[in-house]
C-alpha cells in the first residue's frame, strides 16, 4: 500500500511510519513535495494537516490539487489529522464534494 504523508512536524511523520509500518511511505512537508508526489504517483492513503507553515499553501490547497486530479490518479482514501478544525473542515467537505473518501481525526499518536 503507497501511503502519503503531509506534515510540517518530523514527530508525526515518525508516528504515522509505525502506524503504516510496512507500507510504502512518501513523506512531503510542503505543498510543492506533496504535488509533486501527487503528479508522479497514485497513493492509497494521504494523510494530511492543514497548518504546514509552508507560506501561504496549507493542506487544503492540496486537498484542492487532488480533487482536480482525473478520477484514475486520486487517492483512495484520504486521512485530513489537522488539529485547525475550520481548516479540517474545509478540507472535509471540498474532498467529500470531488466524491473522495476521507476520514477525518485529529493527529493523535496514541
Amino acid at each position: 500500500m503507497k501511503v502519503l504523508i503531509l506534515d510540517d512536524q518530523e514527530v508525526r511523520h515518525q508516528s504515522f511510519a509505525k502506524i503504516f509500518s510496512g507500507c510504502e511511505l512518501t513523506h512531503s512537508y510542503t505543498y510543492a513535495e506533496a504535488v509533486t508526489a501527487l503528479q508522479a504517483e497514485v497513493y492509497d492513503w494521504v494523510c494530511l494537516d492543514h497548518d504546514i507553515h509552508d507560506g501561504s499553501w496549507t493542506g487544503y490547497h492540496v486537498a484542492m490539487f487532488i480533487t482536480q486530479l482525473d478520477q484514475a490518479s486520486r487517492p483512495h482514501t484520504v486521512l485530513v489529522h489537522s488539529w485547525n478544525p475550520e481548516g479540517a473542515d474545509r478540507m472535509t467537505a471540498a474532498l467529500l464534494a470531488a466524491g473522495i473518501q476521507v476520514f477525518r481525526r485529529p493527529f493523535s499518536d496514541t
